[in-house]
């Protein structure tokens, strides 16, 4: 727990990133795909590698569509298949090579993982290929699943808007909010997930 939120400055500094620049657009139509895209990956990319990769590293949309492709190959298919030479990639893009170096200050999840890797007192033995599949799982895992359910749930609030005078004190917190209701926060009822339900229990 103490690691995630000692990245909560990544989070709040790339959402905040996120909504200068939706305010600096508005009036004109914005591609809230490209946008939740970056966010993620700046996320993504602060917490697991130490810095921002695809999105800054490449022009335009290469990046994404490259992702997006590999996702679409990845949900029929072995990665295998298509990705003999993927270790060159990841490792470029996760700076894998990088990160044989003296422990840093912020341990993010390269480092962590090339420490297992070096370590010989485990009983199991982390290789160099592990380490590349895992950083690839969290990089596609993390980025492009994470930005598709974003752009999902913007969608639906698009087509389906919710008045918050319905809400009551919506942007309060307010536990009382829940006296008599019926909802069972400690299981899977969603309707509290909207008012930060975590926070409130």
């Amino acid at each position: 727990m103490k690691r995630v939120q000692s990245f909560a400055y990544a989070r709040e500094a790339k959402v905040d990133k996120l909504i200068t620049s939706l305010s600096q657009a508005s009036p004109k139509s914005v591609n809230l795909n490209e946008k939740i895209f970056a966010l993620t990956d700046g996320i993504i990319g602060s917490i697991a590698f130490g810095k921002i990769y695809g999105t800054d590293q490449f022009k335009d949309q290469v990046f994404h569509n490259v992702l997006g492709e590999a996702m679409n190959m990845l949900d029929s298919l072995l990665a295998e298949d298509f990705f003999p030479r993927i270790g060159r990639i990841i490792d470029a893009l996760t700076g894998l090579s990088d990160h044989a170096r003296p422990k840093p200050e912020q341990e993010d999840l390269v480092d962590f993982l090339t420490r297992l890797m070096k370590d010989e007192s485990n009983s199991f033995r982390i290789t160099e290929n592990c380490v590349r599949a895992m950083l690839f799982d969290a990089f596609m895992g993390g980025i492009v699943t994470t930005s598709t359910t974003i752009l999902r749930a913007m969608s639906e609030l698009k087509k389906n808007p919710r008045r918050p005078q319905w809400l009551g004190k919506p942007y309060e917190f307010y536990l009382e909010r829940f006296e008599g209701s019926r909802i069972d926060f400690r299981r899977s009822n969603f309707n509290l997930l909207l008012f930060g339900v975590g926070r409130q229990i």
